[in-house]
């Protein structure tokens, strides 16, 4: 696989994986990667090389953890992580700045980081069949996700505008 480095979109969905090759993080012009319906239950610690990645789908697939490589995914437009088996995000992912759509339904996720606020381009938040106890604070660049999700969250959510800035209903 590493000989296909011109590939820009794979997918290996229903492909009975049980862990992801390694060789798929060479791929280097790589757009958009489809790893869904698999029986993957981590993603390798190696670096991958997608500088060019924008859609990563790793919906339906047993993983607990995310890799600090993701971080790197600067282009990354869309992560769809529905129905896998985590409990908690890592901070990193604020760091995907491109973010506009990332789907967490129907997984463990007890908690929201606070730096989730800081994915300003996001547009579609699904954490639908999540358990999120408490109250979680979300800073006023969040008000720009156009589309929310959360039937059967109980999720106590607290907007907090930034320093000058007017909420949705006004001043705060």
């Amino acid at each position: 696989m590493g000989q296909l480095t011109s590939l820009l979109y794979l997918s290996l969905g229903y492909a009975r994986l049980t862990a992801i090759p390694e060789t798929i993080l060479q791929l280097v012009n790589l757009q958009e990667l489809n790893l869904s319906y698999n029986q993957t239950t981590y993603l390798p610690n190696s670096p991958a090389q997608f500088s060019k990645l924008q859609r990563l789908d790793l919906s339906h697939n047993k993983i607990t953890s995310l890799p600090n490589w993701l971080a790197r995914l600067d282009k990354l437009e869309s992560l769809q992580l529905e129905v896998s088996s985590l409990t908690s995000l890592p901070g990193f992912l604020s760091l995907l700045t491109n973010l506009t759509n990332l789907n967490l339904r129907d997984n463990g996720i007890v908690s929201l980081p606070k730096s989730l606020a800081h994915l300003t381009k996001l547009q579609f938040l699904d954490l639908t069949g999540n358990y999120i106890p408490g109250r979680t604070p979300l800073r006023a660049e969040a008000w720009r996700v156009e589309s929310f999700s959360l039937s059967s969250v109980d999720l106590d959510l607290q907007l907090i505008p930034a320093h000058g800035q007017t909420g949705p209903f006004g001043r705060a």
